[in-house]
């Protein structure tokens, strides 16, 4: 179960670890995003694995 501040919800979780080749887009959008943040390059550095949630019910 992931909570937001405005509602909540179940998901399946699949476990995206670095170096595989659906991880490249999840990073290469992040760098399109936040590439301008400060510390975002040292911060990128310690990235493992990506969350992807699949929502499977949502409460409001």
């Amino acid at each position: 179960m992931v909570a937001f501040k405005w509602a909540s919800m179940r998901a399946k979780v699949n476990i995206i670890e670095r170096g595989t080749a659906e991880f490249e887009p999840i990073k290469d959008l992040m760098d399109e995003r936040y590439g301008d943040e400060d510390g975002y390059e040292e911060y990128k550095k310690n990235w493992d694995v990506a969350l992807e949630l699949i929502p499977t019910k949502l409460y409001r």
